[in-house]
């Protein structure tokens, strides 16, 4: 590629990132800036501001105001500063924002865009959004027109979803005369403290939609609720709906927002323009105050779950053979974070005494919605049912910890077929010397003497009954040692399940249980075994050592402040591999020795 290409490239690529907002994908350290109009459709004569915040740093300036014709834009007040100390995982981090306000002034009625303008922020330089703004010198229609903002929950914290609900419509009366709905909404994109959710606009099975006009420029799906009553009136009523993320503390500012709706009528190339006949109905601005997690009560299971969470759960089966899986069928449902809160890990959970768990996926992660799979083993007959799955979280509403359970769920479990039916048999031991064989007849006096007449025939029993037990051995031998027995597909499916519960780990605790899960179906213990466990015992081995550095690693990992420090995954992987090569079964042979 040429030299001038190159530059080229990169020069568009950079203004791409100088131009291009802030977004929910930014990096944890970089700035986010909004901008939005107090409203989008206003009176001749009122006053309308321009409203920038940057969150993240207090280090920020605006650019030259831009110049519209029949818009006095300016001065600029501000900046109105805010810092709040948040406590997460045992940390404290501090949050940052700076506010900047910019008077807007009308001399005549229009429609206008406010040109973009240049935000200074954190050494870095943010372009804003086009902003409409609609000005009007009557806005009669408040009687005809429905239109409100709210906000589900109303009590919010940090890390917690929340819905805007957008209800909008006209009274039936004259509906027929109805050809345009414009919903001007100046928050839309631009919601200091919170990133819309990705998929919350998709729309429900079900559910009948049409289309609006958004912010007099582009087409947003609306759902119809049909006709409901309104002030005593019959109102065609849609709504729309839009899901986010609480992702700072303070205050969130939902400015007012307003519908148009009525008639545009359409005239001939010739004809003279007829007026359009609108209506306007304006919701009230909204202010969200966000909180903080509290740090006095806050249990040590807690991880990151807020909201209020509802959960039940099943099984594919309940009677298996030990060693083989079941999965545990969770679901969640509520207004809670559901689709980013930790999964439990059951590693370090009470009641799991002789039971395996290899980590957990999700099948739905949706609004409202999440399914998750547990993937257990018992590994005896003597396990009697599936311990609870608990899950502790803060509840805004009642401002307490709270913690949610499964029921336990009762199963059978059938012992390994082959196992322990030699050692456990009451009869006494018969054992006998090659030497002791005779290679001679018998007499009738216990000596040698001539062959019995009917030997062949007795020889052939014998011969018979031999070759029964001996098939009957080999066939008990073959199903203890049968390839495809729970035991061994357990230990040749541990790399596997490994590499797929590393995939689903969020936290150093879930990556310890998953490796230590791993390590106990590769030695036929349970996974439990492994956890903190001390191989100091076994020499100068390199593996090995490598081994126990790695579990102390984990082990310091899973108590750490940081939910995520410890090995990474390529590491446990390599381990396995490593693993794979030893007799484990010795090395826990030799352990127990040592102990003893």
């Amino acid at each position: 590629m040429s030299d001038w290409k190159q530059i080229w490239i990169f020069g568009l690529l950079a203004a791409l990132l100088l131009l291009t907002p802030v977004a929910a994908g930014r990096s944890m350290g970089d700035p986010r800036v909004t901008v939005q109009l107090s409203t989008g459709i206003a009176k001749l004569g009122e006053p309308v501001v321009i409203i920038v915040k940057v969150e993240g740093t207090l280090d920020g300036s605006i650019g030259e105001l831009p110049k519209t014709k029949g818009l006095a834009i300016g001065p600029v007040s501000g900046p109105k500063t805010e810092r709040m100390s948040t406590f997460r995982n045992g940390r404290v981090s501090d949050s940052l924002s700076a506010t900047w306000y910019i008077s807007v002034v009308a001399s005549a009625e229009g429609d206008f865009e406010i040109p973009p303008f240049l935000i200074s922020a954190g050494g870095a330089t943010y372009e804003s959004q086009p902003l409409p703004l609609q000005i009007r010198r009557d806005m009669q229609g408040a009687d005809l027109g429905l239109m409100s903002v709210e906000i589900f929950p109303s009590k919010l914290v940090v890390g917690q979803p929340f819905e805007v609900v957008v209800t909008f419509g006209w009274d039936r009366a004259i509906a027929s005369k109805i050809n345009i709905s414009d919903l001007s909404l100046p928050w839309w994109g631009q919601l200091p403290g919170a990133i819309e959710i990705e998929g919350s606009s998709a729309r429900k099975l079900g559910r009948d939609y049409a289309e609006s006009l958004l912010n007099n420029k582009t087409l947003v799906e609306v759902e119809r609720l049909g006709v409901t009553e309104v002030r005593g009136s019959s109102f065609e009523t849609f709504q729309l709906r839009r899901s986010f993320l609480a992702t700072s503390p303070g205050r969130v500012l939902i400015p007012s927002s307003h519908l148009t709706f009525g008639q545009r009528k359409a005239t001939g190339f010739l004809a003279p323009r007829v007026p359009d006949e609108l209506f306007y109905v304006a919701a009230k601005p909204l202010e969200l105050v966000v909180g903080t997690i509290p740090e006095e009560g806050r249990p040590d299971s807690f991880v990151d779950a807020v909201g209020s969470v509802s959960v039940r759960a099943e099984v594919d089966r309940r009677e298996v053979s030990a060693g083989d899986s079941i999965k545990l069928r969770v679901e969640w449902t509520g207004d809670g974070n559901l689709e980013f809160f930790t999964l439990p890990n059951l590693s370090h959970s009470a009641g799991l005494d002789g039971i395996n768990f290899y980590g957990a996926t999700d099948e739905v992660k949706e609004r409202g919605r999440r399914v998750s799979v547990f993937d257990l083993a018992p590994q005896s007959e003597h396990v009697r049912e599936l311990p609870s799955i608990s899950l502790v979280f803060y509840n805004p509403e009642t401002e307490i910890f709270e913690t949610v359970a499964t029921k336990p769920i009762s199963i059978r479990v059938h012992a390994l077929e082959g196992v322990g039916g030699l050692e456990d048999s009451d009869s006494p031991t018969v054992s006998a010397d090659i030497r002791d064989i005779l290679t001679g007849p018998l007499s009738s006096g216990g000596g040698r003497g001539t062959p019995d007449s009917k030997f062949p025939y007795k020889a052939g029993g014998a011969l018979g009954g031999v070759l029964f037990v001996w098939l009957g051995l080999r066939s008990q031998v073959r199903r203890v040692g049968d390839p495809a027995a729970p035991l061994a597909r357990r230990r040749r499916a541990a790399g596997r399940v490994l590499r797929r519960a590393l995939k689903s780990a969020q936290t150093s605790q879930e990556r310890a249980g998953a490796f230590s899960a791993f390590l106990g179906a590769r030695s036929g213990e349970s996974a439990n075994a492994w956890i903190g466990r001390d191989l100091s015992a076994l020499g100068d081995d390199q593996v090995v050592q490598e081994l126990a550095s790695l579990i102390r690693e984990l082990d310091h990992a899973v108590w750490a402040k940081d939910v995520t420090q410890g090995p990474a995954d390529h590491e446990l992987i390599s381990m396995g591999r490593k693993m794979e090569s030893l007799d484990m079964e010795q090395l826990v042979a030799s352990l127990r020795g040592a102990s003893r």
